[in-house]
């Protein structure tokens, strides 16, 4: 995903912004993204064939943004009809394919009941072919899957990404990358290290994407003062609930 430089300019002013709040400035931006991108969709494109027919490839959302998309639907409408309309798109589709295996299903089983009279077999062969099968159970070794499941299974398989999911990652990405591009600017360095600092997984993020050794320093560096931060204020709360010292516990701790 390509941003062009006015885009890339209001990320780094959203990051500025984010910067002065609470949290990791990444996650913040993220989150509110997530926010305008469903309220996006649920005004102007719930009614849209492309758009439906994305939900109905991806068989919905991911767990997190279908509750997150309800949520918003109840929010700001009091109501549960967008959802309903894109998820009756996709139970149809599931449903197509569950009925379609079971009737041919149903007419394998009918044909194999007047063509052939299946018995156990008897004799040494039989004895070997049932011990086998316990043996089988036992060691927990599977059975061969039928054909028609595994042609049911690749019918039910989604053929694409949670649509938000997939939407949010190119816009986390750009702000991922605007941040580590933007790191040595002393201006926005300096509000960088007055931030609350990156949480784990986007400062693994940002420094991979660091242009120079001078920017992924630059990151270690801010990274190492807000832990060296957060370990003193972990060790003092931990301090404080000594038998001791619990009169000097905070209750707003």
């Amino acid at each position: 995903m390509e941003a062009n430089p006015m885009e890339m300019d209001i990320y780094s002013a959203n990051l500025k912004a984010a910067f002065e709040k609470p949290g990791c400035p990444v996650c913040r931006l993220r989150q509110e993204a997530e926010t305008a991108y469903i309220h996006r969709l649920q005004h102007d494109y719930v009614n849209d064939g492309v758009t439906r027919l994305g939900f109905v490839r991806s068989q919905g959302l991911c767990a997190d943004h279908a509750w997150l998309f309800q949520a918003s639907e109840q929010l700001g409408w009091n109501d549960g009809l967008k959802t309903a309309i894109i998820y009756e798109s996709v139970a149809s589709q599931v449903l197509q394919s569950l009925s379609t295996h079971l009737r041919k299903h149903r007419q394998l089983a009918g044909a194999a009941s007047v063509s052939v009279q299946t018995k156990k077999p008897g004799g040494l062969y039989g004895w070997l072919a049932r011990q086998k099968a316990i043996v089988d159970r036992w060691s927990g070794k599977r059975p061969p899957m039928p054909s028609s499941v595994a042609h049911l299974l690749a019918r039910l398989e989604p053929q694409a990404k949670c649509p938000i999911c997939e939407a949010i990652q190119g816009t986390e990405s750009l702000i991922v990358a605007k941040l580590a591009n933007e790191v040595l600017d002393p201006r926005f360095a300096a509000a960088f290290r007055a931030s609350d600092g990156l949480c784990f997984p986007h400062l693994r993020q940002v420094l991979a994407c660091s242009p120079s050794e001078d920017a992924a320093y630059l990151l270690v560096q801010a990274a190492q003062e807000w832990l060296v931060a957060l370990l003193d204020h972990l060790r003092g709360y931990l301090d404080k609930h000594r038998w001791e010292d619990r009169s000097l516990l905070d209750p707003q701790e």
